[in-house]
């Protein structure tokens, strides 16, 4: 959590949730663009100011170390930006994962979330709401392919 705590700039984005091939990850691009895989879409995102990214990275290191199961469908992606690296902080709460991905979309690192998370996900979804972002699981459809 190093990196995140850092980071110069971290963005919070609410997204489709889609279970992506093993070891690949969204790009950068891919993720600022909207689109994942030609469908995937990102609902919106907010800046995390620097006052609350204490308590994220604080959040998301509490969470960890739980049992993993092996769905990985992200509704939730952490961006933090520090010089010309970034980092993209992919989390699925139905099966307890998170994993970092570099801006490329390679996995950097793979962790399981503990009794923790439903914290983390009360405060990522917060963050969402009070800018206006939809929330992935709020949505009954799947947006347009």
């Amino acid at each position: 959590m190093d990196f995140l705590r850092g980071a110069d700039t971290v963005q919070l984005y609410s997204v489709t949730p889609k279970a992506l091939p093993k070891g690949k990850g969204q790009s950068l691009a891919e993720l600022e663009s909207g689109v994942f895989d030609g469908k995937r879409a990102v609902y919106g995102h907010v800046s995390v100011d620097a006052s609350r990214r204490g308590e994220l990275a604080t959040l998301l290191e509490n969470a960890l170390g739980g049992f993993m199961v092996d769905c990985f469908d992200p509704r939730h992606i952490i961006v933090a930006a520090k010089g010309s690296e970034s980092r993209l902080y992919s989390i699925c709460f139905e099966c307890s994962k998170i994993i970092v991905f570099d801006a490329a979309g390679q996995e950097l690192d793979r962790s399981e979330m503990g009794t923790t998370a439903p914290k983390l996900s009360a405060f990522l979804d917060t963050l969402l709401k009070d800018a206006g972002v939809t929330l992935a699981h709020d949505v009954k459809d799947a947006p347009p392919e």
